[in-house]
């Protein structure tokens, strides 16, 4: 599909957008502004199933191996108390254990190490799944339980938390650490705990680019699609989404208008204004940062003299407007913000023959399409 196009000036344009779709959890939609969760964490605090007390061991879910459960483990969690093994999709692994009455290593639970006891499972994933994990005890003392990827150390935490269950994304081949802790000293450490997978769509944070259109990622359970202003420069990007991969728009002086086209949330790069001399624009700026989404277009062969209007034609945002020399410009020839009965604009007099880069800045993170008319006289 062809996101940008060249017409005739008055006649009719303007492509049909595509629709923004809505995933789960995460919407993507008209004015929210919700980014799909970084990292592999997708959720938490869901409504517990079973009473929080209790947890049902189910007939038909596998008790782990409890053959090395006594162990201790190893300096730096190389080892671990158990092994639950490889994890399957539809089959929860449910056991019933004891703290060890040893107090654990520090966590963002308890950043100080303030637990008395703690216990320590071991696990791998089949398959690219959703793990849930569901932690019960029998006391009134405060459990927490986190999950780890690879090590135990604090950068390999994907989670810890005394609200369950937690959710989280794994994947093959990792080895993943799951640590129950107690709070404080109790007569009574029994705990329940209950590990099932479930299908992951994709891995959160995740973007690839095919056909003209950006797919990502949300929350390991859907794959949203965003349509670039043009095609892909790579596996994971829409052309416009860098200078260096800046569109070519080529507006003419006889009447013609460009119109490119797009989704913002194809747009992941981040460009700052604040990075570069000459470029404030707006006094609604703190400290002149831009921190929401841009496009770079490349307009070639223009000439001293000619004026150069960029202007939004959907009337669904607010935009700043930058000219740079070229890629390695270290300051703007012109930055602009016009509003004009809520239409915002560029119009640039030409200073000298040359190509020029303009970048179009979102104001804001808001999910919407875009358009923007180029013209030249």
């Amino acid at each position: 599909m062809t996101s940008w196009e060249r017409t005739d000036r008055g006649g009719v344009h303007l492509a049909a957008l595509a629709a923004l779709l809505c995933a789960l959890q995460v919407v993507a939609c008209g004015e929210q502004n919700n980014e799909p969760a970084p990292g592999n964490q997708i959720g938490t605090n869901e409504p517990n199933p079973t009473d929080a007390g209790t947890t049902d061991s189910g007939a038909d879910a596998p008790l782990a191996d409890a053959t090395d459960h006594d162990t201790e483990p190893q300096a730096g969690c190389d080892g671990a108390h158990e092994d639950l093994g490889t994890l399957s999709v539809g089959s929860p692994t449910v056991v019933s254990r004891t703290l060890k009455s040893t107090q654990g290593a520090p966590t963002s639970c308890a950043p100080n190490g303030d637990n008395r006891g703690e216990y320590v499972f071991t696990f791998r994933a089949e398959e690219l799944a959703i793990a849930e994990v569901l932690v019960s005890a029998s006391t009134t003392a405060p459990i927490s339980f986190g999950l780890y990827e690879n090590s135990c150390e604090a950068d390999a935490e994907l989670f810890c938390s005394q609200q369950s269950p937690w959710r989280a994304i794994v994947e093959p081949q990792h080895t993943y650490y799951l640590k129950v802790q107690a709070g404080q000293d109790t007569p009574d450490k029994a705990f329940n705990i209950s590990i099932g997978l479930e299908p992951a769509a994709c891995i959160p944070g995740e973007t690839t680019c095919s056909d003209g259109a950006s797919e990502a990622c949300v929350q390991g359970t859907s794959v949203e699609t965003y349509s670039c202003a043009g095609d892909c420069s790579s596996g994971d990007a829409c052309n416009g989404d860098t200078c260096e991969t800046a569109l070519v728009v080529e507006p003419t002086p006889s009447g013609q208008t460009v119109v490119v086209q797009g989704d913002r949330r194809a747009y992941t790069h981040r460009w700052n204004a604040a990075d570069f001399t000459g470029c404030e624009a707006s006094e609604t700026l703190e400290n002149g940062d831009t921190t929401a989404m841009e496009v770079f277009a490349r307009v070639p062969s223009l000439l001293a003299g000619q004026t150069l209007t960029v202007a939004d034609a959907s009337g669904a945002g607010s935009y700043l407007y930058y000219v740079l020399d070229d890629c390695a410009a270290t300051s703007c020839r012109e930055a602009m913000f016009i509003d004009d009965g809520g239409e915002n604009r560029l119009v640039w007099d030409v200073p000298a023959d040359g190509d020029y880069i303009v970048v179009i800045e979102a104001l804001s993170s808001t999910s919407r399409p875009f358009q923007f008319e180029f013209m030249l006289q």
